[in-house]
């Protein structure tokens, strides 16, 4: 039986970590994803020298992954302060052990964290306001945490809040808008909010969720957290479905 011959990385040669044509050791690979935020936030001014950001820190994978990211490379940058913020929607047996997370992150990282629920600001958390209202859970708890977020930067006085989407959520999004002939949301998908909202940036939408997980694993902080009772059939999960069987036929499609 001939052994198989270990994956190197292209730059220094150690055993690889990451495979799908670009071969990389963990370093190398680690490297190369802290260089695509950076690249993005630069080419696109996504964060300016003096500015103060906000960071929707839910304790999942691609928020903390945000966190730990800006955390590292935002001292390059003059004068720029991050403070994360965590909604707490007051869900039973799902939400308490994201929050501890969030928590412990922060404070690793050394960086200001704020806790708003949704009792606090809308009397009851998510399983009574439910009971008041025909909707999906997903969607009056969407809504309910992007008004939150919102207040919360406003009330800190913060142009910016960044966000976790990632390459794969920019492209269910868009799918989603093409099924549901969305055109006004096709349209206007890049264009920056106006008004009194605050300015949303996605530094890891130039990452798949491939890249984000395993540089969350390489760097400690991913989790394995109970999914939310409240998930289940959706659009996008249908979509989801859809661009993962596309990728096990064509693999190069996700980079």
């Amino acid at each position: 039986m001939v052994a198989e011959t270990p994956l190197l990385c292209k730059i220094c040669g150690a055993n690889a970590v990451s495979g799908r044509g670009n071969f990389l050791c963990e370093i190398h690979f680690c490297e190369m994803v802290e260089k695509k935020v950076r690249a993005h936030i630069e080419d696109q001014n996504l964060i300016l020298n003096n500015e103060h950001i906000a960071v929707a820190l839910s304790g999942g994978k691609d928020s903390s992954v945000l966190l730990y990211i800006l955390a590292k490379i935002l001292p390059e940058f003059e004068g720029v302060k991050l403070t994360a913020i965590t909604v707490d929607e007051g869900i039973p047996n799902y939400r308490e052990e994201t929050l501890t997370y969030a928590q412990e992150l922060a404070t690793f990282l050394n960086i200001e964290h704020r806790i708003v629920s949704f009792r606090e600001n809308f009397g009851a958390p998510l399983p009574d306001l439910l009971k008041k209202r025909n909707v999906s859970a997903c969607t009056l708890c969407g809504v309910l945490r992007r008004k939150i977020l919102e207040q919360e930067t406003f009330s800190m006085d913060v142009p910016k809040l960044a966000t976790g989407h990632s390459l794969d959520d920019e492209a269910e999004t868009a799918m989603m808008n093409i099924l549901t002939a969305n055109i006004d949301a096709i349209i206007n998908t890049a264009s920056p909010n106006s008004g009194k909202e605050s300015l949303r940036i996605k530094p890891l939408s130039v990452l798949n969720e491939h890249e984000i997980a395993l540089y969350g694993i390489l760097k400690g902080i991913f989790h394995e957290f109970p999914e939310c009772p409240y998930a289940g059939p959706s659009l996008r999960a249908e979509v989801r479905q859809i661009f993962l069987d596309l990728e096990t036929k064509y693999p190069k499609i996700t980079g």
